[in-house]
């Protein structure tokens, strides 16, 4: 086990790119405790109604960057590109 990543065999030599890969995007798990929902249908409609954005893959599953999990959850606007300066007192 390599954080989260079950290795098939011992001496298995990971793949770099799966490895970032696995890094860059939420589980299977981490993507059904944040919606709390089991059906890709029920996650997808959770990631929209809460302003995830996401991919579906070609096997149907929604792709949430954990990146994306930080910009919403901290508050971030996916439509603001720079910082408000006019909030900024002075």
């Amino acid at each position: 086990l390599l954080n989260g990543i079950v290795l098939p065999e011992e001496n298995y030599t990971l793949d770099l790119d799966y490895y970032l890969v696995a890094l860059m995007f939420l589980s299977v798990i981490a993507l059904i405790e944040l919606t709390d929902r089991k059906y890709v249908s029920s996650q997808v409609r959770w990631l929209q109604k809460n302003g995830f954005r996401f991919v579906i893959s070609d096997a149907g599953k929604p792709k949430v960057l954990k990146a994306e999990v930080d910009r919403v959850l901290l508050g971030g606007n996916k439509s603001q590109s720079e910082p408000d300066f006019s909030k900024i007192n002075g």
